[in-house]
């Protein structure tokens, strides 16, 4: 009763414009109608509308009820931060941040959506860009994209069905856009990655190790394997760079570094978020 009273009070869904290099690209916003505490923008996973966010998760309207203005852009579907989806988060930082007394920034995403908001977050800090960045939100994405290739690989080989043919378009999605496999343009892999294991400092991973972050994921291997196929294992799923993400920043000295996993919840989706939690930290990083 109270998510839905809360739900009630949120505002209405707006829509607005912006250009990324002559394409005009769409987003969804939500403004809170008092004071403003931050900035929250949430990404997308692949092939996953904007509006659709909206639907799936309850936290964007909780947030905008809150306080906080809440984005949701249109970006690539892509597994990693292209130069569009990063264009798109510039324009958007541009155009919205000004509008706003607040310009406390929280990025965010799920799957790919998050692997995009990671390696933005990565880009801002190396730059040393002027934007308030106060944090990270992680929901199951793929960050090790060596990891995510090979992962790609042994779902072509050992699986069947839609699970073969998606292993099929990972793997061609990455060797088209970086000139072949990790074995043949490794620094391709690890400058596009939000994440690498295979480097001592995590490769760009190395830019947030002062940033609040919040993983989130659900590593149902049971669930996965009887859903989808029974040859797939732990390394196959994305638990796996978020594992290995968290302890490369724990081991950096970032403890703002949080990873949450939860059960029964729904395997790679948006309801791994419990809503009143996150925002609990949303608004305890941007006080």
């Amino acid at each position: 009763m109270l998510i839905s009273f809360q739900l009630l009070l949120a505002q209405s869904v707006k829509t607005g414009k912006g250009t990324v290099n002559g394409a005009t690209f769409k987003y969804h916003y939500l403004e809170p109608s008092g004071d403003k505490k931050g900035i929250v923008i949430l990404l997308p996973g692949s092939g996953e509308k904007p509006q659709n966010v909206l639907i799936k998760t309850p936290l964007p309207k909780l947030l905008a009820n809150q306080g906080f203005v809440v984005i949701v852009p249109e970006v690539h579907t892509l597994l990693f931060a292209d130069d569009y989806s990063i264009g798109v988060l510039k324009e958007l930082l541009t155009i919205k941040v000004p509008l706003y007394d607040t310009k406390k920034v929280i990025l965010g995403g799920f799957s790919s959506g998050g692997a995009i908001a990671t390696r933005y977050a990565e880009l801002l800090i190396a730059e040393n860009a002027q934007v308030d960045l106060r944090g990270l939100l992680v929901v199951d994405s793929p960050l090790d994209l060596q990891r995510v290739y090979a992962a790609g690989e042994r779902m072509e080989q050992n699986c069947d069905g839609i699970i073969k043919r998606d292993g099929a378009s990972i793997k061609a999605q990455l060797t088209n856009a970086f000139g072949g496999s990790p074995d043949k343009q490794p620094q391709q892999y690890i400058s596009h990655s939000s994440f690498t294991a295979g480097t001592s400092d995590g490769g760009n991973a190395s830019f947030l190790t002062r940033l609040p972050i919040r993983l989130y994921s659900e590593p149902d291997l049971t669930f996965v394997q009887k859903t989808y196929c029974d040859k797939l294992q732990f390394k196959d799923i994305n638990a796996t760079d978020l594992t290995a993400f968290h302890q490369s920043l724990i081991n950096a000295g970032n403890n703002r570094c949080e990873y949450i996993t939860t059960k029964g919840r729904g395997f790679h989706s948006w309801n791994i978020i419990e809503p009143a939690n996150c925002i609990e930290w949303i608004t305890s990083i941007t006080r």
